[in-house]
């Protein structure tokens, strides 16, 4: 069962709005009542028109028979509706049917139902076209930050003698005496500070001092170090002024021991 009846805010006034069975009956023949004219076994079944039994209405609103006349009555007595009936069923007529269900609103739902469905089809390729835009748009935001980032820091590091661009991309500042710093204390020095290079220009985020994030990045990857040759010990030679001070220095010291001892044998 497809489609949908119209039901006015006003049925609240109805005189059987509060007579649970009377609403319901009338209520379930609203919705079961054919939209169109139709053929059933010979005859036209009219728009506004429901064949069925007292029986079956019985058992689908899960009341009783006797209820279900009852309530048929009532919506008769008010001219609701009309019956016709047969030893084996009943047709139920809706009286002014429009009210509830005028033909614009009836032909009107095929189109509501293929519109849904267009609309559905089409809201996953709308929804992957929105999202591409989207991260096309992150993207282009990301970008333009970041070359705003290297422009500012490469005019900072032309404007700062003590520094110079460093890396593939000429995006790392280093002073000479850090640069010079890591050239002695890494193996190839210059590859650490290319994939430094491509760091930066994909970072997310800026950084005020590429020595320090050399030195943590080759922390974190383990990155070999040179290893420091063993200086040979340099022999300190005295000059000869020194060496008779040192002389001078060491007879007044051989000298004191002496008397200490004499003083100690007097004693």
């Amino acid at each position: 069962m497809n489609g949908f009846v119209k039901i006015h805010r006003q049925i609240v006034k109805w005189g059987w709005y509060k007579d649970p069975n009377t609403f319901r009956v009338f209520f379930h023949i609203l919705i079961n009542a054919n939209h169109e004219d139709r053929e059933w076994r010979g005859q036209i079944i009219k728009r506004g028109q429901w064949v069925t039994t007292r029986k079956k209405m019985a058992e689908e609103l899960g009341i009783s028979e006797r209820a279900v006349r009852t309530a048929i009555n009532h919506l008769k007595s008010t001219n609701e509706v009309t019956t016709k009936t047969t030893n084996k069923y009943t047709v139920i007529t809706v009286e002014n049917y429009s009210k509830y269900q005028d033909r614009t609103s009836a032909s009107d739902q095929q189109n509501d139902q293929q519109s849904d469905q267009q609309v559905t089809n089409k809201r996953p390729t709308s929804d992957q076209q929105n999202k591409k835009e989207k991260n096309d748009k992150n993207d282009k935001k990301r970008e333009r930050e970041e070359y705003i980032y290297n422009i500012k820091h490469i005019a900072r590091a032309r404007e700062d003698s003590s520094h110079s661009l460093f890396g593939k991309l000429s995006n790392v500042s280093l002073s000479d005496a850090e640069y010079k710093d890591i050239q002695d204390t890494y193996q190839d020095h210059s590859k650490l500070i290319n994939s430094v290079s491509y760091y930066l220009a994909n970072a997310q985020r800026s950084y005020s001092n590429h020595y320090a994030l050399i030195l943590r990045i080759a922390e974190q990857d383990g990155w070999p170090k040179k290893r420091k040759t063993a200086q040979p010990e340099q022999k300190h030679e005295l000059s000869e002024a020194e060496q008779r001070r040192q002389e001078v220095e060491r007879a007044k010291f051989d000298e004191y021991i002496r008397n200490l001892k004499i003083a100690k044998g007097g004693e």
